[in-house]
């Protein structure tokens, strides 16, 4: 019988994946406890209410695209071409995503806020954090160009990390919408006009 953090873990990641496959509101507790193989006893054992497993979840997603996000953007190189780099990486990973038939599913931050904003306040919240979170990211990245001479002094670094991911969770949203990942593969050319440079 495996340890009850196993459990634990085994349910945030079957709830993630429904949550990501579905959406929140269609998947049950009985569907995640089947694929985390653990009984339902076990889930109320952990988490109060499917609610507070979506609170986790969107925690856990944010500690992995954040790990994620780190390799690149803190990674070597110039700070643009890390940032080219990242779009790169997120194209990829829809790609890999979606291989062998399998649908577009765009990001799961993204996906739950278009479903759980205007429903849940805590929710709300935590996914608001989980963005600002990823603007800061970027924020970060495009600092280090203007010291670098990369982008202009005139560029307001703020509004363009959050413009990037706008850019970015629309792109996903589209792609998700014609479940075709291909146009992602451009995001780092409209990333550098959005910042005033040439493609």
């Amino acid at each position: 019988m495996g340890r009850p953090s196993e459990a634990r873990e085994r349910v945030i990641e079957a709830a993630g994946e429904l949550f990501h496959e579905r959406g929140y509101h269609a998947v049950g507790v009985s569907e995640i406890c089947g694929r985390a193989e653990v009984q339902k006893g076990s889930f109320y054992h952990f988490f109060a209410s499917k609610q507070k497993l979506a609170l986790a979840v969107i925690e856990r997603y944010l500690e992995t695209a954040e790990e994620a996000a780190a390799e690149v953007l803190a990674g070597d190189g110039a700070p643009l071409d890390r940032l080219e780099r990242y779009f790169t990486a997120l194209h990829e990973r829809q790609v890999g995503q979606c291989a062998g038939g399998a649908r577009v599913l765009g990001c799961p931050l993204g996906n739950l806020a278009l479903e759980l904003a205007t429903w849940d306040e805590e929710l709300r919240e935590a996914l608001r954090r989980g963005f600002d979170r990823q603007v800061a990211d970027l924020e970060a990245v495009l600092r280090e160009a203007r010291r670098a001479g990369e982008i202009g002094a005139d560029v307001d670094i703020g509004a363009a990390a959050r413009a990037l991911v706008a850019l970015l969770e629309g792109h996903l949203l589209f792609a998700k919408l014609r479940n075709d990942a291909a146009p992602l593969a451009g995001l780092a050319a409209v990333a550098r006009r959005v910042l005033g440079l040439s493609a």
